[in-house]
């Protein structure tokens, strides 16, 4: 009797473990239902997507789902079947979510399945890396395309953005003003999401300048003296010379204006050259004007040819004139019995003056019946200069060593 009891029972479970294969959730009573799934578990990418999960069954059976993310097709039927289930990107780039889908039987089997979905990767990117406006100004977009919230900074007061935070999607309006520099202006935005960030480089060209210079060559004499330049334009301006003996009574400045260039005397017997340069415009569209200065050579004085006014035995009267561009500061005759190219240095001498024009002079103390050689000289800052010789030879002869040469003791 034992034994047909034992037997009885160990019929029952076989019969049991054959409608329903997965015991642990299953009634314990006696039932011809059994109902599997394909798989436990499901991993979706962050971005969503479709999945199959595929029914065995001999009986009826419903689906649902705990993930309001998660839609299944069909969600009932009877027997085998594929199940179709969709899932929509998780929107949260910082969070993974699960839910459980759950299948049922009409006599009480049911059968589980984990969905994990990953979080999503994190969109930001822009139209353009750059935006370029006129200097007068005007209206530009940036579009935003990103799947967080996201948020701008580094705009300045020259321009304004319709937004600077929001999530998802943008097109933005950036609006920048007149530019009234003639150098541009650069601003960089930066746009964060919440894991990325990228950068937008703003820019505004100056606005437009010109400078033109009255004159490109300028000639100063010897003695120096100041002149005028005349500056015509918009642009800002710095004026450098290349010489300390030029010098300006600016150097700096903006639009239409006047320079007074002073010249220092040359002293030197060769010309000289200086440049006036004028750097103007935009510091990325920079443009000169280069003025060249001569300044001629400096001269020595200019004598005539001296004459003699009268001679006698012991005097003679010279004359000559002198001309010269820098002031004289010494005038006079110099003479001599054995030089034939007399000199301040090395014969006899005698200063009339430091004007300019015609001058003569005495020169006594002579010997009679004597040849001299007389030349005219004047001294300047560039030098000293002298006249051509002039040959004179004193009245009377020339005493003898019995002679006595003070006749009227």
């Amino acid at each position: 009797m034992n034994r047909l009891y034992y037997f009885l029972i160990t019929i029952s479970i076989a019969f049991f473990a054959s409608c329903a294969d997965e015991v642990d959730t299953d009634k314990y009573f006696l039932s011809d239902e059994f109902l599997k799934l394909g798989t436990t578990e499901i991993n979706i990418d962050g971005g969503g997507g479709t999945q199959t999960i595929s029914v065995s069954s001999n009986c009826s059976w419903n689906m649902s789902t705990t993930g309001d993310w998660i839609s299944l097709s069909p969600t009932s039927g009877h027997g085998n079947a594929s199940i179709t289930l969709s899932a929509q990107a998780n929107n949260n780039i910082t969070t993974d979510r699960n839910a459980t889908i759950t299948v049922s039987s009409a006599g009480g089997l049911q059968r589980t399945i984990h969905v994990h979905q990953a979080r999503s990767n994190e969109i930001l990117s822009f139209n353009v890396e750059q935006l370029t406006f006129a200097s007068k100004g005007e209206t530009k977009s940036l579009v935003i395309e990103s799947n967080s919230t996201w948020e701008i900074r580094g705009a300045e007061e020259w321009f304004t953005l319709s937004q600077t935070s929001g999530k998802g999607n943008a097109t933005i309006s950036i609006s920048a003003i007149e530019n009234s520099n003639e150098n541009e202006r650069t601003a960089i935005l930066t746009i964060s999401g919440t894991t990325l960030s990228d950068h937008v480089t703003i820019t505004q060209e100056g606005r437009s300048t010109n400078l033109t210079a009255s004159v490109t060559n300028i000639s100063f004499e010897a003695t120096g003296g100041t002149q005028g330049l005349r500056l015509e334009g918009t642009a800002t301006w710095t004026a450098t010379s290349s010489a300390t003996w030029l010098t300006l009574d600016k150097i700096s400045g903006e639009g239409t204006d006047e320079l007074q260039l002073a010249c220092d005397a040359n002293h030197l017997e060769s010309e000289r050259q200086a440049t006036i340069t004028i750097s103007y415009g935009a510091i990325s569209k920079h443009q000169t004007i280069v003025i060249t200065v001569t300044q001629k050579a400096a001269q020595l004085p200019v004598l005539t040819q001296p004459v003699a006014v009268s001679v006698g035995r012991e005097q003679m009267t010279v004359r000559s004139s002198v001309s010269s561009n820098f002031p004289i500061t010494e005038r006079g005759f110099v003479w001599s019995t054995t030089n034939s190219t007399p000199t301040t240095a090395n014969s006899s001498k005698r200063a009339e003056g430091t004007s300019e024009g015609s001058f003569q002079t005495d020169i006594t103390g002579l010997s009679s019946g004597t040849t001299y050689y007389v030349r005219a000289f004047a001294t300047s800052a560039v030098g000293t200069a002298y006249s051509p010789v002039l040959t004179v030879t004193t009245a009377g002869g020339r005493p003898g060593e019995d002679d006595n040469p003070t006749p009227n003791l």
